[in-house]
């Protein structure tokens, strides 16, 4: 019976707690939005970028442009998609390296140079 009852708090925890943050803005610090790449972004870096996304991101964001995202809950964006893209890359990589409900953090994956190279791809 008591295994029971955790298992039900164990599935109601899966199923509410992501959806507590559906519908809400990702409100990140002035400061952070404000922040800049340390080095200027160019074909280098995005090139760079584009290799890391592949290994990092392209499995939930999907292909840049396709909306080919997976379906999950909240759903994770297209990356080329204009609400994505009115984010400061300060903003970006405040949540890239914070992450939030399903989104995992990236900041003990990837260097803060790694996550700035996504950025500028």
């Amino acid at each position: 019976m008591r295994t029971r009852f955790q298992t039900l708090i164990l599935i109601c925890l899966l199923v509410f707690i992501p959806s507590a943050s559906m519908g809400q803005e990702w409100e990140v610090p002035e400061e952070r939005a404000a922040r800049l790449s340390p080095f200027e972004f160019n074909e280098s870096t995005i090139a760079e970028g584009s290799g890391i996304y592949s290994t990092n991101c392209l499995s939930c964001h999907g292909t840049p442009g396709k909306s080919d995202f997976q379906a999950l809950n909240p759903l994770p964006g297209d990356p080329a998609d204009q609400k994505m893209q009115a984010n400061s890359d300060g903003s970006m990589y405040y949540k890239i390296s914070g992450g939030r409900s399903l989104m995992p953090s990236f900041s003990n994956v990837l260097s803060p140079e790694e996550i700035w190279k996504v950025i500028s791809y």
